[in-house]
């Protein structure tokens, strides 16, 4: 739960302190939000709390001095606020899954989840398409993990382009934790360069594309500073995704962490 200071409230009349919650799931953002507004019930604070469900913009956010997000809806938020937009002019265009401009958060959500590939889609419609030979050597999950969490979602320092290069990705197997050997790292990273032929042409896009496109308009113009962010669930994020928020924090101790490794979410998200 987000801890308040009476103080760090005060600051924010004067417009210096925001805090930012981001989980995993909407439903626990709303869940948390509401045990917000009951927290500062009876304090006059109500209107600093936020609602993640209704329609926002970054001018709205500038108002208020805490919000709680999903991880997605952050993204989302970011993105409607670049000149060049993933979803729409310069970015993913498909006419078939344009959000509406003017559409709320929640059915911007909706509109752009139509055309995602999730671990779900992933096994259903890609993983077939694969050669036994790669089937052999990884199930869907753990093909998934790989391309989600390794290739694409590795530490940005060691990203090109937004993935690691196949020279990279094969030297991992010198790792005493390696679960694969260079031949199977060769294997299936031809596996992931067929993934993203086929991702391109059924149209489709993965969440980490999209951190990927967020990261870069954020290093270009990062719109709103937070002086906390509190990111829970963290065990759901690659390390990718958690670098996110270091450009969002106005300083090196801005962040908090929560999670359990114990409740790794990735296959049916």
């Amino acid at each position: 739960m987000v801890y308040l200071h009476q103080n760090m409230i005060q600051n924010n009349i004067d417009g210096n302190f925001r805090q930012l919650y981001v989980t995993s799931s909407r439903r626990l953002a709303d869940s948390v939000n509401a045990e917000f507004i009951k927290y500062t019930r009876g304090k006059n604070l109500e209107i600093l709390a936020y609602n993640a469900s209704t329609a926002i913009s970054l001018e709205r956010i500038k108002e208020v001095s805490s919000m709680m997000l999903s991880f997605f809806d952050l993204l989302l938020l970011i993105d409607k606020s670049a000149s060049l937009p993933f979803f729409g002019h310069g970015g993913f265009t498909s006419d078939r899954y344009m959000r509406e401009t003017d559409s709320s958060l929640k059915n911007d959500r909706y509109q752009v989840s139509l055309g995602q590939v999730d671990s779900k889609i992933f096994h259903i419609c890609y993983y077939p398409h694969f050669n036994q030979t790669l089937s052999k050597v990884a199930d869907s999950l753990t093909l998934w993990t790989e391309f989600f969490s390794v290739i694409k979602g590795s530490d940005p320092s060691r990203l090109s382009d937004g993935r690691l290069s196949l020279e990279d990705y094969v030297s991992l197997a010198s790792s005493r934790v390696s679960a694969f050997s260079k031949e199977e790292r060769s294997l299936i990273y031809s596996g992931f360069l067929r993934y993203e032929s086929m991702k391109h042409d059924r149209n489709e896009w993965d969440m980490m594309d999209f951190c990927h496109h967020v990261q870069k308009n954020l290093l270009k113009n990062c719109p709103i500073k937070f002086e906390k962010v509190y990111l829970d669930e963290v065990q759901d994020l690659n390390m990718f995704q958690i670098s996110l928020f270091s450009i969002l924090g106005k300083h090196k101790d801005s962040f908090v962490f929560g999670g359990d490794t114990a409740q790794v979410l990735l296959y049916y998200q």
